[in-house]
């Protein structure tokens, strides 16, 4: 599996729910989408793209740990919880939690998205 479309109305991601889909490059998540919970995503190392939805509220820890080629997330506004690992960090052998090189969160100012990526030393753009 390459690419998910998540349908509207999906509240919520469950726990390693794709963990370790290697071949998965881009994920777009439908309206209504509340929570991202833990790992469910870790370990997609091929993921390159995510779209996500204006009502997220929660991103859990280590959603999208070790997904090497996710270089850039956009945050919507609303998020309220962005959790430790969640995005730009990889992982495994004697590499444990490195950052991924030029990871990049996009956001609005003042945002979560900001105070991530401004708390974990990685490049802000407002939007």
């Amino acid at each position: 599996m390459q690419a998910i479309a998540f349908p509207d109305g999906l509240q919520t991601v469950g726990d390693y729910a794709f963990y370790k889909c290697h071949a998965l490059q881009t994920v777009t998540f439908g309206e209504g989408l509340q929570t991202i919970s833990q790992e469910a995503f870790s370990d997609c190392q091929a993921l390159q793209a995510i779209t996500l939805g204006e009502g997220l509220q929660t991103i859990g820890e280590r959603a999208f740990y070790n997904c090497d080629a996710l270089q850039a997330v956009t945050l919507p506004a609303g998020l309220r919880t962005v959790a430790w690992l969640a995005f730009g960090y990889i992982g495994g052998g004697n590499r444990d939690n490195q950052k991924v090189d030029g990871f990049t969160s996009y956001g609005a100012p003042g945002s979560v998205a900001e105070k991530y990526a401004r708390a974990n030393g990685f490049r802000f753009v407002e939007r």
